[in-house]
């Protein structure tokens, strides 16, 4: 699972001084599909 959750820090979206942003790929069906707790 912690393969699939491997993100990437994503310049154009972080606020100086305020937030960082990260961008996921996540998987909603299929074999690859991202773990999700109910």
């Amino acid at each position: 699972a912690r393969i699939r959750l491997i993100s990437v820090f994503d310049w154009a979206n972080t606020v100086p001084q305020w937030a960082l942003a990260y961008r996921f790929d996540i998987v909603l069906r299929g074999r690859d599909a991202t773990p999700m707790q109910p």
